[in-house]
């Protein structure tokens, strides 16, 4: 409710659908998830009202920026996940740069009666559904764990997972 966005069920949902789509006429879809880098410090020094105006902000950029037919949702806490029909791993990457680019360089309001900025990132995990994929998750299951990767190495980056099934590093706040 807070940020107007699909939640965990819904996601999971539009993913069991699109899933059916992909094994029965091979249209393939990328998933993103994304983490909102160090949250628990805006929470901690600005208190939880800021922290919740930060993730419903961060929730409408992402929403500005992506297209009609994409799915996203709020995972939890600060953690998101974008569903991107019809759309290959380079398409996925080209995508995802844009959305780090405009988290990391433009800052949040901590609320609507102040102009107090505060400068995010958000690190970023990409994966497209393989052919050899046998459950729906199994696209997600590698976003989340390119996503841990980008977390683990220092974090506002973009990992794509690819088609060697290993978390290639896309983008670090040195190239954003």
């Amino acid at each position: 409710a807070l940020t107007g966005l699909a939640n965990r069920r819904a996601f999971d949902q539009q993913l069991h659908k699109e899933f059916q789509r992909f094994l029965r006429y091979r249209h393939t879809f990328s998933i993103v998830m994304i983490d909102i880098d160090l949250f628990k410090r805006i929470n901690d020094t600005y208190g939880h009202p800021a922290g919740d105006h930060v993730l419903t902000e961060f929730a409408w950029r992402l929403r500005d920026h992506i297209r009609k037919t994409d799915i996203l949702a709020r995972i939890g806490g600060e953690e998101f996940a974008i569903m991107l029909p019809e759309t290959y791993p380079w398409e996925a990457k080209k995508r995802t740069l844009l959305l780090q680019q405009i988290i990391s360089k433009t800052p949040f309001k901590l609320s609507d009666t102040t102009d107090t900025p505060v400068m995010i990132t958000a690190s970023f995990g990409i994966s497209s559904v393989a052919e050899n994929d046998l459950i729906a998750d199994a696209a997600l299951i590698r976003a989340d764990t390119a996503l841990y990767e980008a977390k683990n190495n220092g974090r506002n980056q973009v990992i794509l997972f690819n088609a060697d099934r290993k978390p290639v590093l896309v983008a670090d706040k040195t190239t954003a």
